[in-house]
């Protein structure tokens, strides 16, 4: 007989395995996310003859509309089924339940980042439906062509800012804490937040390294300027290679598939829009 509930503190060690398992990440980031985001409070569970089976973490998220308008709407992440027992629907009760506890804490919605195209079928059959768009521009950049500086940020500053960069445009906002899983992420990876400073204004950027590539998961900054803000980065990191990632308005690069969410409430999600911006994943 499966249950489904929030997770148990006994149950943290087979909580972490589910993960390996399920995603293959090293142990250090495996530990670091626990550590300091992984409470039993925020993990949810289903088990099988008291056995954790499948797990996730609902982080929280606030969707703002176009006019401000602010609503909470949880994110999932890190959903994680042990191999051997897939096939068997654990995946799509835990996700029921991670709606079902969303809207009686009085969100608005929840909303999730599938980690392949090919899921976003299966989170549609769980009722979520295509929310977020984006843009993904790969691109070899000239460190040379930079003019500006580019400085770490902490989380709490980049949250800050990144709020003042989207004003007016529907987004997921993420506070300092949240932020704060994107920096380990990719402090982790030899990357960080920045601060770029251009002249036509300030811009944002979150990147990790993987590799001979640099990724911007976020990278926000005054229109026009997209190829000085990356070539400022390139500069600032010493990659040429990379993959940036923006607003659905940013003007360059191809249209990205991205996130997912199911509305409680309606009118919110109306406001909201399909085309919002979400960008930080952690993919």
């Amino acid at each position: 007989m499966t249950e489904t509930g929030l997770a148990r503190q006994e149950e943290l060690p087979r909580l972490r395995e589910l993960w390996q398992l399920a995603f293959g990440d090293e142990e250090a980031l495996i530990d670091g996310f626990f550590a300091r985001w992984g409470g039993p409070d925020r993990l949810l569970t289903l088990r099988e003859g008291g056995v954790a089976m499948s797990m996730l973490a609902l982080l929280p998220m606030e969707a703002v509309t176009a006019s401000g308008q602010r609503a909470a709407l949880p994110y999932v992440y890190a959903l994680a089924t042990d191999p051997a027992q897939r096939g068997k629907g654990y995946a799509k009760k835990l996700l029921d339940y991670a709606a079902d506890r969303a809207r009686d804490m009085g969100a608005a919605g929840i909303c999730t980042v599938p980690a392949q195209p090919s899921l976003h079928k299966f989170f549609a059959s769980a009722g979520y439906g295509e929310c977020f768009a984006a843009r993904r521009w790969i691109a070899a950049m000239d460190p040379s062509a930079a003019a500006g500086e580019a400085a770490n940020l902490g989380a709490a500053e980049y949250a800050r800012l990144r709020e003042t960069l989207l004003k007016g445009v529907p987004h997921g906002a993420w506070d300092g804490e949240l932020t704060a899983i994107q920096e380990s992420f990719s402090q982790s990876s030899g990357g960080g937040l920045y601060r770029l400073t251009l002249a036509e204004g300030p811009g944002c950027a979150a990147v990790e390294r993987h590799g001979g590539m640099a990724v911007a998961k976020e990278l926000l900054c005054p229109a026009g300027t997209l190829p000085q803000a990356a070539a400022l980065l390139a500069r600032q990191l010493g990659i040429g290679n990379w993959e940036l990632r923006g607003p659905a308005a940013m003007e360059m690069g191809e249209d990205w598939r991205f996130g997912m969410a199911i509305w409680f409430d309606k009118e919110m999600g109306a406001a909201f829009g399909e085309r919002a911006y979400l960008g930080l994943a952690f993919d």
